[in-house]
């Protein structure tokens, strides 16, 4: 009786087969994870805590020099008597001032105001927005690109109609 012999491996088809399952798993996952929400996310994420010192710079500028940096008259002193003067929905870009004078007076530091600066292009989804209500609270908005941010989306801050900005506070 004569035995055949079989030669090791794979055949094309079981190496197809297997090549597809990787596929199919491989877009599963990435599906899943869905890298580009997960960099919005971040960039979200550094907005808002960019936000969060800015709108912590002006505070303690606030606490500190008695008015906000954009109601510093041309002497760079505040007026007296105070009184409160609202900020129009105002781009970073054009409240370049108000950034000098954190800056100056050592409330932020010029890594933060390059790094928003690069927010300020008009067509930057991150633009950085600076506002204050009627009950003299300022907040620092910005326009998110995620959908956890979108969602978590809490006020109108430049007017424009139909975009909904996260803002801190």
């Amino acid at each position: 009786m004569k035995f055949l012999k079989f030669k090791k491996g794979f055949t094309l088809i079981e190496l197809l087969v297997v090549i597809s399952v990787i596929a199919v798993l491989a877009v599963a996952v990435l599906s899943s994870i869905n890298p580009v929400e997960q960099i919005n996310k971040a960039k979200d994420t550094a907005s808002k805590s960019d936000a969060s010192e800015i709108l912590n710079a002006m505070e303690r500028y606030y606490a500190t020099f008695g008015c906000y940096p954009w109601e510093v008259d041309a002497a760079g002193a505040c007026p007296t008597p105070y009184v409160y003067a609202a900020q129009a929905s105002t781009a970073v870009g054009s409240a370049v001032a108000v950034f000098t004078e954190l800056v100056n007076k050592s409330e932020i530091k010029t890594q933060l105001q390059t790094r928003v600066a690069g927010q300020t292009n008009a067509s930057a989804k991150n633009n950085l927005i600076l506002t204050s209500d009627a009950n003299q609270l300022v907040h620092v908005c910005f326009l998110p690109s995620s959908k956890t941010f979108l969602a978590q989306g809490n006020g109108v801050a430049d007017g424009t109609a139909g975009t909904t900005h996260v803002c801190v506070p």
